[in-house]
């Protein structure tokens, strides 16, 4: 009995020194707004840019590491290489990747669905992990824009 004791006490010793150790170096959450900022690679650039859609729909044809340069909005020309594309039984989804060669660690991602009315919707996002700023696809008025967020907003925990 006294074996069983002891056993559990030096069971239970160890459960609180692994919990309490968990403790000591826990990073902030993605979503608190604290002292983590990240430097901004989109500063330059408006809070809407205009896309051209037929140019981006272009886009969706080219194959891996093709290089693709094309105008967003008025003055922003984003230059890049296909990294990646969805294949080519989907009919209903089309997906490209882009990594910007004009912008260091910036990734361009372009998808057209095909809704049940044949019509398209677009989604897309540019984005770099090491900065703080990003661009997301939206339909505003019948155009399609880039739209300057956070990118902390653009990802759920």
């Amino acid at each position: 009995m006294k074996i069983l004791k002891t056993g559990a006490i030096c069971v239970l010793a160890c459960l609180c020194y692994v919990h309490v150790a968990a403790q000591q170096n826990q990073q902030p959450a993605v979503s608190e707004k604290s002292d983590y900022v990240k430097p901004r690679i989109f500063a330059d650039l408006p809070q809407k840019l205009q896309l051209n859609v037929s140019m981006l729909e272009g886009m969706l044809n080219d194959e891996v590491g093709q290089k693709v340069h094309f105008a967003l909005g008025h003055g922003y020309q984003f230059q890049g290489v296909v990294v990646s594309k969805s294949d080519a039984w989907d009919k209903h989804t089309r997906t490209v990747v882009v990594k910007a060669t004009n912008r260091q660690g910036v990734t361009f991602t372009f998808t057209r669905n095909t809704n049940a009315d044949g019509t398209y919707s677009y989604l897309g996002r540019m984005l770099s992990f090491k900065h703080g700023d990003a661009f997301e696809i939206t339909e505003e008025s019948g155009k399609l824009l880039m739209v300057k967020k956070e990118q902390q907003d653009l990802f759920e925990e």
